[in-house]
């Protein structure tokens, strides 16, 4: 009697591996939602993002030092006025606008300046000139500078976006 085998095993086997393979290969299953449950795409609105920034008026004042100060008059003499302000903001080139304001004794009104601002990275600092010409400015109302980010920039730390001087000082002071 000779003995027999039977190949039906070995042959479901390799099927079997085959298609496993064949499964494993096609990558990952694609997965759906359950039935009765809608999934909604939404798309993110940009307007809508928010990125926290720490930017900060540094110093404000004149690029050199002072010239004499006239005594017991309500006025203080800036050869120039800059601002110089910071970012630590990791990740983030920051951008915004400064704005300064002063009583101008030699205009008779009150003057503002604004400066649009972009690349602020963090750990950085950066001088903007206001005036290259002289200032008599009335030092009562004193000279103020704040800074504020654009969107979708929020400030973290707003107490120090505003500084307000009432006696020349040189900027690379920091008050």
């Amino acid at each position: 009697m000779k003995k027999t085998t039977s190949l039906a095993p070995l042959a479901l086997a390799l099927a079997a591996g085959a298609a496993l393979a064949t499964a494993a290969l096609a990558g990952p299953p694609i997965r759906t939602a359950p039935v009765g449950i809608q999934v909604q795409k939404t798309k993110i609105d940009p307007s809508k993002l928010h990125f926290a920034a720490d930017l900060q008026i540094y110093s404000l004042g004149a690029k050199n030092s002072c010239p004499c100060q006239p005594a017991g008059v309500d006025a203080m003499l800036l050869p120039n006025l800059e601002v110089v302000v910071t970012s630590q903001t990791p990740g983030i080139q920051a951008a915004g606008t400064i704005t300064v304001t002063y009583f101008d004794l030699m205009q008779g009104r009150s003057v503002t300046r604004s400066i649009p601002f972009s690349g602020l990275a963090q750990a950085s600092r950066k001088t903007f000139s206001i005036s290259n010409t002289p200032l008599l400015v009335r030092k009562s109302a004193g000279i103020r500078a704040e800074i504020r980010p654009a969107p979708p920039v929020q400030e973290k730390n707003p107490a120090d976006n505003v500084r307000i001087i009432h006696q020349c000082m040189s900027s690379y002071v920091v008050q």
